[in-house]
């Protein structure tokens, strides 16, 4: 009788420990009435929440609104590497800095969108959240963000610009 390895054994158990784990999560899914129909894909956000903008909407409203503002929630280093032209940058994690250094440009009743990296990042909502404390009124969410843009090939900006 050979013993088994540590490594072995720890690998074989927790090996088990998920398994178990994902079939109690797939019999606890199927049995919630509100549980997520496996196979199939989850809604957008921008189909039933005002607040949220899909792909097509924002590259419409950036080619043809002379009144909407966008705006780039990331970090500087992800702004630098690329952003929708005439975006302003508006760091989510430095906001209140970020508004008195843009001064007049964003005004309370601005037509504002807001985007960060993908449709996965939740920067641009809770920034919405908080500019609407503030008093601004007319905020939407680009659900699809900047790896939405990105992929569609269409015009991006890079640097501070």
């Amino acid at each position: 009788m050979s013993a088994v390895s540590p490594l072995r054994r720890l690998v074989t158990e927790g090996g088990l420990i998920l398994g178990l784990a994902a079939c109690w999560g797939l019999v606890w899914n199927a049995l919630d009435p509100q549980g997520v129909a496996l196979g199939q894909s989850i809604p957008s956000r921008a189909s039933t929440d005002p607040s949220y903008i899909d792909h097509a909407t924002a590259a419409r409203l950036w080619r043809d609104s002379r009144t909407t503002v966008f705006v780039d929630v990331r970090n500087l280093a992800g702004w630098r590497n690329g952003h929708i032209p005439g975006a302003v940058h508006l760091p989510g994690n430095r906001l209140g800095e970020a508004l008195d250094r843009l001064g007049s440009r964003l005004g309370l009743t601005d037509d504002l969108v807001l985007y960060c990296d993908g449709p996965h990042c939740d920067v641009a909502r809770h920034t919405r959240v908080r500019l609407q404390g503030l008093g601004y009124r007319r905020v939407r969410v680009y659900e699809g963000g900047w790896e939405s843009w990105y992929a569609s090939g269409l015009q991006r900006a890079q640097g501070d610009r």
